[in-house]
């Protein structure tokens, strides 16, 4: 299976508000979510993260050592956990999953 680029997974199912990412479900309530991102660069506690081509700044200030290439958990424009690399690609391939399940329906 292959993992959509996140472009298209925020374009078709999540709304971005004032940088909080939400799920665009069939029901009425919305639920908020972190994002795996991966940091690009690092100007004190700002990073520019990669959100699977689209780029974005984040705040680092609760990551300890954050470092370039780490890969993220982003939540409302803060990186909130650091996860390894085949943490985040499952990660991708769940939410690309999700997407072939609200294409379908």
């Amino acid at each position: 299976m292959a993992v959509l680029p996140m472009e298209m997974y925020f374009n078709n199912y999540v709304n971005m508000t004032e940088n909080i990412p939400v799920i665009k479900g069939p029901g009425e309530g919305t639920m908020c979510l972190a994002v795996v991102a991966q940091v690009k660069e690092i100007r004190e506690n700002v990073g520019m993260a990669d959100f699977g081509g689209l780029t974005q700044e984040i705040r680092l200030d609760l990551i300890e050592e954050p470092q370039v290439n780490d890969w993220v958990l982003v939540h409302t424009g803060f990186a909130i956990q650091r996860i390894d690399e085949n943490e985040a690609h499952e990660i991708m391939k769940i939410m690309a999953e999700i997407t072939e399940i609200n294409e379908a329906s």
